[in-house]
């Protein structure tokens, strides 16, 4: 079965021809995500365990032609042209414009567009329409999905030759230095380089990686608390710069250059000269680093006894010692420790709003969704969004003409 929406590709060709008169150099796809284990330790080189999703963001894109009769590149009536369909905005970014952030959607199309520019002096504006079925703001990494796929796309269109390692890790550096997101590799890594059907096991100190094949018994739905919170504006820097002391505090007694270079067993040791709050944080991090490790071996030894008592220990710790975790998103995971078909949840993404993940033997029944829609309004007083997800393979270039 197929993962491409054939809907949305043919709305964004016909918006590409309506609003520049051509038809697209490329179509493609590139994938949100799901992390089944292995949550806030990409950026302190820990393991991670994600996979490309069905959902994703689609691009239609082309290279801006030069205005008539002009022969420089920086004209000032030569500019970008985007479109985002589903918000129907549009933004012309001319010479005069570029390298100053609006703070919206452009930013991460501006982002890579520069990046490429660092190693590609004459690289060509370009134009562009894009709509999705991924969800914005629900922890499936939209905005990962948005600098993958335009960087993809420039890439195939320009052709700039780099491969799928070098766009994920470009597009790492863009949402850390131009966006300003001090999150890991993780989002990027399972946007381009997942393979359908299978985890990715990523070592996030080294890159290393490995796929893992997912069983034929496990199902993957998405619980929405409807909650958003702009990651940049909610604790997740905080929790970074909160690792990042733990650090500093661990290097005053042993030379490390993150919390991978320490174990679980050693940390306790430096308790004392470790601050409550970044102790906390790191050891979390270590538990979650392990609890990586028992979800491998689990998956493959169909152990889903097991499997559910670890995605709920890492909701535990997101909860208590990571604190990152919501009442909404806390109610969500409660919730299905009493429903045998559902092997385990846990709250998924940065948080402070979001998703839950929830794995099962089957997918949820219109009673059970129905029957937690109602407890969930009366106790927050809005509806929880199910979302059936499928494992996927990462950016997919569609069409060329």
């Amino acid at each position: 079965m197929t993962d491409i929406n054939q809907k949305i590709v043919d709305r964004i060709t016909r918006e590409y021809k309506l609003n520049f008169g051509s038809n697209p150099k490329v179509i493609l796809r590139s994938p949100g995500r799901i992390n089944l284990i292995g949550e806030h330790t990409d950026y302190n080189k820990g393991f991670v365990l994600p996979s490309a999703v069905s959902l994703g963001i689609y691009f239609a894109i082309g290279e801006c032609p030069l205005p008539s009769g002009s022969l420089a590149q920086a004209k000032p009536d030569h500019v970008h042209k985007w479109h985002a369909l589903d918000i129907d905005e549009s933004l012309h970014l001319g010479p005069d414009q570029l390298g100053k952030q609006r703070g919206d959607w452009s930013d991460f199309l501006h982002g890579s567009w520069l990046a490429l520019k660092e190693s590609n002096p004459d690289l060509p504006y370009f134009q562009v329409v894009f709509s999705g079925d991924l969800p914005m703001g629900a922890g499936m990494s939209s905005s990962s999905a948005l600098t993958c796929g335009v960087l993809f796309g420039l890439n195939e269109i320009f052709d700039l030759k780099l491969s799928r390692l070098e766009i994920a890790s470009l597009a790492h550096r863009v949402e850390r230095e131009f966006i300003g997101l001090r999150g890991g590799i993780m989002d990027q890594y399972a946007s381009v380089l997942s393979k359908p059907n299978q985890f990715l096991l990523l070592d996030c100190n080294d890159l290393s990686h490995s796929s893992i094949p997912a069983n034929e018994n496990m199902h993957f739905f998405l619980i929405n608390t409807n909650v958003h919170r702009e990651l940049t504006e909610s604790g997740y820097n905080s929790r970074s710069d909160e690792c990042a002391l733990a650090v500093e505090q661990i290097n005053s007694h042993k030379k490390v250059k993150s919390l991978r270079d320490v174990s679980i067993e050693e940390l306790p040791g430096f308790e004392s000269f470790i601050q409550p709050v970044p102790f906390k944080r790191a050891m979390y991090v270590l538990e979650e680093n392990k609890r990586v490790h028992q979800a491998v071996k689990a998956i493959q030894q169909s152990d889903w006894t097991l499997l559910g008592d670890i995605l709920y220990a890492g909701h535990e710790g997101l909860r208590t010692e990571f604190e990152v975790s919501i009442a909404e998103l806390d109610f969500l995971v409660d919730d299905t420790r009493n429903e045998d078909w559902i092997y385990g949840a846990r709250m998924m993404g940065g948080g402070f709003g979001g998703c839950t993940i929830n794995v099962s033997k089957h997918p949820p029944s219109e009673a059970f969704i129905k029957r937690l829609t109602e407890d969930y309004n009366a106790r927050f007083g809005m509806n929880p969004t199910f979302i059936p997800v499928s494992l996927s393979g990462g950016t997919k270039l569609i069409e060329r003409s």
